[in-house]
């Protein structure tokens, strides 16, 4: 005769039961995360906090904003970052998703550029700067917004215009997308340029200027682009094959219907729709 678990239990001596309730206990708390490692900003070794761009201080082009958790107030930490001569406006820039500390920062100028360095001393705030390693042009002027794929592979910039004075537009150039592979030590080799083209129903008085670049979340290969100037959403496909990576214009959606100046984007987890 099979007896069922509460006629067992109630055979066991009461210290026992209270013996394996002190050992579940200890069990679970240990398989508890500890409140320092888990929220590093309770940690003086560790900071979570938000990279900005400063792009009117010369001096200090990028600051850390941490939490202070104890007191509820948030502080400013300057970040030191030598970009060398000439004009400097650094308006975006994206983290590595597998590389910690690398960073990608769009200059905003005419030409562009785009910065590649890491990020130092971020352990205990103490001489935080960002240490330059590359700085290469970005295939065209004022890069608003660039993204570094998923798969950390690539890195694909926007910008406003294009700087080659054969465009399609005479007077402020096509906006352009440039496709660079990312190399063992972060460096960028450009792979591809190619331009966003006018619409049809626009005239060359019409101003582009793309800046977002968002991926989908699901198909790793699509992109779309937001171009509030245009009143379109680029949609790009990038092909991979063993001899090389291309990215393609595949379609040019009209907002105008909906609403003007779409300037950012986000597809939804599913994958199912751009907002």
């Amino acid at each position: 005769m099979i007896r069922p678990i509460w006629y067992r239990l109630r055979r066991i001596r009461p210290h026992t039961l209270f013996l394996l309730l002190i050992i579940s206990l200890v069990i679970y708390c240990l398989q508890l995360p500890d409140s320092l490692a888990e929220h590093p900003e309770h940690s003086t070794g560790h900071h979570r906090g938000l990279l900005v761009t400063t792009p009117t201080n010369s001096s200090y082009p990028l600051h850390y904003i941490s939490l202070d958790s104890i007191h509820g107030r948030l502080e400013s930490t300057p970040v030191a970052a030598d970009l060398g001569q000439g004009r400097q406006s650094v308006s975006h820039l994206v983290e590595h998703p597998r590389r910690e500390n690398l960073l990608y920062i769009n200059n905003e100028v005419t030409p562009g550029s785009i910065i590649m360095g890491t990020m130092q001393g971020m352990r205990n705030l103490s001489n935080v700067n960002l240490n330059i390693h590359s700085q290469g042009p970005s295939q065209g002027d004022e890069p608003a917004h660039s993204l570094v794929t998923r798969d950390g592979q690539h890195l694909i910039a926007i910008n406003v215009r294009s700087t080659s004075s054969g465009s399609a537009d005479k007077q402020y150039g096509s906006p352009t997308a440039a496709l660079y592979s990312i190399e063992a030590g972060g460096q960028l080799q450009l792979r591809q340029t190619i331009s966003l083209p006018r619409p049809t129903w626009h005239d060359n008085s019409v101003v582009p200027h793309p800046h977002h670049i968002a991926q989908h979340p699901r198909d790793s290969r699509t992109f779309y682009v937001p171009d509030l100037g245009y009143n379109v959403v680029y949609v790009l496909r990038q092909t991979r094959n063993k001899a090389r990576t291309s990215l393609d214009v595949v379609q040019i959606f009209d907002t105008r219907t909906y609403g003007g100046g779409p300037r950012n984007g986000v597809v939804s987890h599913d994958g199912m729709s751009v907002e």
